[in-house]
């Protein structure tokens, strides 16, 4: 067991919905400051018209070295904490695979028309990155076509609403759909 995120989907995401999304996400993505790489950790992220798809990376040895508590700030106002994401001992800030294509695979399928999917990330740096893209993708689809869960509690994404709020204007509201 880890750290994990859950989210259910319907079976293809609305095209134009999905791009805005990719580029939110993208957005954020590169305004946080934790190195990423493609689903392995290596390489680039994917933000694109059929896929989302990111890992932490596997060279983030220099957060590796750093404080316990790792702080940045968004402009004079806000200041965010992360102490609880931290690389491995080695460096490694990758842990399992981030991805959500604009489009699922029918045999896939759960229940009541949903399709279920996870990320475990282990808290690692990127973990930022996992929330506050399920967040973006929540508000652009809602609870009824995009509904996350997570096993952090509404209180430990606190940072990603507002990493979401200050870059995009929007992800104040957001809340699990879990009672964790």
């Amino acid at each position: 067991m880890g750290y994990t995120h859950y989210w259910w989907r319907t079976l293809e995401l609305d095209t134009k919905l999905f791009r805005k999304a990719a580029t939110d996400c993208r957005s954020i993505c590169n305004a946080l400051p934790f190195l990423l790489g493609n689903g392995l950790g290596v390489g680039m992220p994917i933000f694109d018209e059929r896929k989302i798809c990111f890992n932490g990376s596997k060279y983030s040895q220099h957060f590796a070295n750093s404080q316990p508590s790792v702080c940045w700030s968004f402009g004079e106002f806000s200041e965010l904490q992360f102490s609880d994401r931290q690389v491995s001992t080695d460096g490694d800030g990758s842990f399992e695979t981030f991805a959500v294509p604009r489009c699922r695979d029918a045999d896939d399928l759960e229940e009541n028309g949903q399709y279920f999917d996870f990320c475990k990330t282990g808290r690692r740096p990127y973990d930022l990155n996992v929330q506050a893209c399920l967040i973006i993708l929540n508000h652009h689809f809602g609870n009824d076509l995009f509904r996350v869960q997570s096993d952090g509690d509404n209180e430990e994404w606190n940072d990603a609403r507002q990493v979401c709020h200050a870059v995009l204007r929007f992800g104040l509201d957001f809340q699990l759909t879990n009672n964790n």
